[in-house]
């Protein structure tokens, strides 16, 4: 081996090492900047981008199927819904576009001419602080964290869902949101430009206690989310596809961040089949 290709191999090696060290996610090398997406089909983006999010950020496994109604629409055995039968099923449902992103007939955001194509699910973390239990009203219009109102000036998300389904649009699905660690060149140094706009976000409400003796909120409560917040999360993800054009990849939050040092650890107890069921019946509902 020559000495040059000695010292190429160190100069890699050395900024190998320096990458880990600054912590970027795992999921990093798998994102191509020029078509703003990770590789492999919808499908098989969808098996490592939905791993089941545990207790500080611990990942499941890949998953090595999708279920059903996903699976179907990820393969494009099933196109998205056409827009006038989407907004005649809003118009009867008195359901505003403030409540799903904003108009239909609005672009949906875009990064060097590339529309986004992920779905990035969060869940709000709650920190119910000096609680050790879950409140009993936590389902209910009594309970503080459901208010949607005071959402409305919020800069990182785009839309939230409450436990009893309702919900806001701080920032419509046409604008660029930074919403997690992963879209950050200098928390996620592989990415060698910005990535803000291939990906829309929702943050679904839910309390968190912490562990005992702990100063966390990593107790999220079981289960995780409502049915009432899945229907309204399929309608946005319906909706969001629809302003794309064909159907956004879903995605988690923490999978996102994995390997970034205070990576986000949601959305925690999160029922994809329970999601999968959503879409299903809302897409079948409107397909009539």
């Amino acid at each position: 081996m020559s000495n040059n290709t000695k010292l190429l191999l160190l100069a890699l090696l050395s900024i190998t090492f320096s990458y880990k060290a600054m912590g970027q996610s795992k999921l990093a090398p798998k994102f191509d900047t020029e078509t703003m997406q990770f590789i492999g089909t919808k499908h098989q983006q969808a098996t490592y981008l939905l791993r089941y999010v545990q207790k500080y950020a611990h990942l499941g496994d890949t998953l090595k199927t999708l279920p059903p109604f996903l699976d179907s629409i990820l393969n494009g055995e099933i196109k998205v819904i056409r827009k006038r039968k989407l907004q005649k099923y809003l118009d009867r449902s008195t359901i505003t576009d403030e409540e799903i992103g904003g108009s239909l007939d609005s672009p949906i955001c875009a990064v060097s001419g590339v529309k986004a194509s992920y779905f990035a699910i969060h869940d709000t973390s709650n920190f119910l602080t000096d609680s050790t239990a879950f409140p009993t009203n936590i389902d209910s219009v009594s309970w503080s964290g459901n208010r949607l109102d005071n959402k409305r000036t919020f800069k990182l998300t785009h839309i939230f869902i409450n436990r009893l389904g309702a919900s806001i649009t701080p920032n419509d699905l046409s604008r660029h949101i930074h919403a997690t660690k992963f879209e950050s060149p200098i928390k996620n140094p592989l990415l060698n430009k910005s990535v803000v706009g291939s990906f829309i976000h929702i943050e679904v409400i839910q309390p968190r206690i912490a562990d005992p003796g702990k100063k966390n909120d990593a107790i999220a409560i079981i289960p995780g989310f409502t049915d009432l917040q899945y229907k309204r999360l399929a309608l946005i993800y319906v909706a969001a596809s629809l302003r794309k054009g064909e159907w956004l990849i879903p995605t988690f939050h923490a999978v996102l961040d994995d390997g970034i040092p205070d990576g986000h650890d949601d959305p925690q107890n999160f029922e994809l089949e329970k999601f999968d069921q959503a879409i299903n019946e809302i897409y079948h509902s409107l397909a009539k």
